[in-house]
């Protein structure tokens, strides 16, 4: 995990822990997929990943950290925060079924955490994915 640099620097590189597929369903019809993730970004005041977006890590992959000397395991943690909603869509004013169906996308911000192995703080739930993953 580590790489080239002074004593207090290190270089990580993330490896996907899972993949991640923006959608809306159901997809089929007259739905707008566009303006079903366009109302949530209203709701949330997020930007959101368009429906049919893959999330990659691209180029952000490594990541080069400052930090003082330390013993232990340490790794970086990189996550986004994804938002699942449902919804209901009329076509028309006498239409009495609407469209039912669900909206799975992500904001494109990412978090990041450099994390010791061991120690007792309070992480955030991406942190505490990773650490199981990490600190086995």
């Amino acid at each position: 995990m580590y790489g080239p640099g002074s004593p207090s620097t290190r270089t990580f590189e993330a490896v996907p822990v899972r993949s991640l597929h923006a959608g809306v369903t159901p997809a089929e019809g007259t739905l707008d997929r566009r303006a079903a993730v366009a109302a949530l970004e209203r709701k949330t005041g997020v930007e959101l990943a368009d429906a049919g977006e893959d999330f990659s890590l691209g180029g952000d992959r490594v990541q080069e950290v400052s930090f003082e000397k330390s013993a232990g395991v340490l790794f970086y943690a990189v996550a986004v925060t994804t938002y699942e909603a449902s919804f209901a869509y009329y076509c028309a004013p006498a239409d009495g079924t609407p469209t039912r169906g669900t909206v799975a996308t992500w904001s494109p911000v990412e978090y990041g955490d450099l994390v010791k192995c061991g120690i007792d703080e309070k992480l955030e739930p991406a942190s505490v994915e990773a650490e199981r993953l990490v600190c086995r």
